[in-house]
């Protein structure tokens, strides 16, 4: 049985009826319904509409049954890209109107102080978050911030447009992000793309996404050890996969490294919007960009921690601030 079929026979259990007394009371075809709530064949729309205005059921279980039963009738796949795309341009829409993110609420967080350079949930994390940002647009004259995170997470632009409007200057973001190559995850472009977008319009902030393609899905990354990250001048926040723990760094070497990588990544890479003249230099750029982008296995090459330590010290570390790796510390030496 289909989703629809499912939430079709709970519907009609839950208003006391079944496939035959149903079927008499508002004239629906019984071989129809029969086959409708056990999955065996999809109805016409109107069926289902009738079969809604039947049962008398509330405006939000209609919505549900009609959205299950276009997933069921396209594909729940191509219903939730169809869906992304719809989100997507309402939303640039309502940015053209308003003119992107110009008008915002300017939020005064007081003084921030760094309580420890190392979160342990997810509270924590942002306020590590709040300070490296905080501390980079407060003291550098042009702010730069370089980032891996996924191109679905909200945080880094929450925190962006509440503090931009505050000290009126403008930053510049390089933020790396990685695509499916695998069509079932197709959605995951599409969400990273509404996302990410509005952020090109957002105004005090220079946004310039790169991307490549990967085989990753976002199945394979707890079994990564804090694989993303956020570079400013004087600091590199490490994130967790699911974001609930951080380290900060302010050491010179450990910057230049991340920095070092992080650069490298962007030569493997391409920019995801480009500007140009006419149609045959649009072609020209997008028949060019593949020859940039590479396909890969995993997330961007990430400086690992035990080149900056010895085994026993890592090991010590993984097992004092992320015991759930603490069994994968053999496979990490190894490899």
């Amino acid at each position: 049985m289909s989703k629809f079929s499912e939430k079709c026979k709970e519907l009609l259990i839950e208003n006391g009826y079944n496939v035959y007394r149903l079927s008499q009371a508002a004239s629906l075809e019984r071989t129809t319904l029969q086959r409708m709530v056990t999955g065996k064949r999809l109805p016409g729309p109107e069926f289902v509409e009738h079969f809604c205005q039947a049962l008398r059921i509330s405006l939000p279980e209609k919505k549900e049954i009609m959205e299950l039963y276009k997933m069921e009738a396209i594909g729940e796949t191509a219903y939730r890209n169809q869906t992304t795309i719809l989100h997507l341009f309402e939303k640039l829409s309502a940015l053209e109107k308003n003119e992107g993110f110009n008008k915002r609420s300017i939020v005064d967080y007081g003084e921030m102080k760094l309580i420890s350079p190392i979160s342990n949930d997810k509270y924590e994390t942002e306020l590590l978050l709040q300070y490296v940002l905080r501390k980079t647009i407060q003291e550098q004259e042009s702010p730069e911030l370089y980032t891996n995170l996924p191109g679905t997470d909200t945080l880094l632009p929450h925190y962006l447009n509440l503090m931009i409007p505050q000290y009126g200057k403008a930053i510049l973001i390089k933020h790396l992000i990685h695509f499916q190559t695998n069509a079932s995850y197709a959605y995951e472009n599409l969400e990273t793309l509404h996302q990410i977008i509005p952020l090109c319009f957002s105004a005090g902030i220079n946004y310039i996404p790169f991307y490549y393609y990967s085989k990753l899905s976002r199945n394979d990354r707890p079994n990564l050890l804090y694989p993303f990250y956020i570079i400013t001048e004087k600091y590199v926040l490490q994130l967790a996969s699911d974001l609930s723990k951080g380290i900060l760094h302010s050491d010179p070497a450990i910057l230049q490294e991340y920095t070092k990588e992080f650069q490298n990544c962007l030569e493997h890479s391409s920019p995801l919007l480009q500007q140009s003249k006419d149609l045959d230099e649009a072609l020209q750029l997008y028949m060019t960009s593949f020859d940039t982008i590479q396909d890969s296995t995993s997330l961007a090459a990430t400086p690992c921690d035990s080149d900056f330590m010895d085994n026993e010290y890592f090991f010590d570390r993984v097992k004092e601030h992320s015991p759930e790796y603490a069994p994968l510390t053999k496979a990490y030496g190894a490899f």
